[in-house]
């Protein structure tokens, strides 16, 4: 993975799990902290294209995105169930695999585009 791709400033966030007065369960997503690591990565961004997503059977109103970051401690901790920021939005993490041999990490994401 070439450095000069990774231009995107993205943040990890996990929910924090917080409950309502009768019990529901609330939002409360933070900055996912590893260690030292604050939760921010620089990342390769990458739209899926419209025929990936007419072949993968998407036909609602998301925007499919993967992001690529370096492997590390902190990017190795993120689960599916967090989710990553950029730019004001949010994407729900659907999928993550390995490049390489710990090299990096590619983050399969949605968010809703309506």
């Amino acid at each position: 993975m070439q450095p000069g791709k990774r231009d995107r400033l993205i943040t990890f966030q996990r929910n924090g799990g917080a409950k309502d007065a009768f019990g529901g369960q609330l939002e409360a997503w933070a900055a996912l902290t590893v260690g030292d690591w604050g939760g921010s990565e620089w990342a390769e961004k990458q739209d899926v294209s419209d025929g990936e997503r007419w072949k993968a059977g998407e036909i609602d109103a998301q925007v499919t995105t993967r992001f690529r970051t370096l492997w590390h401690d902190g990017t190795a901790a993120v689960l599916p169930s967090d989710r990553i920021t950029l730019d004001g939005e949010s994407y729900d993490i659907s999928g993550i695999k390995e490049i390489g041999r710990k090299r990096g990490l590619e983050f399969t994401a949605n968010r809703r585009s309506d």
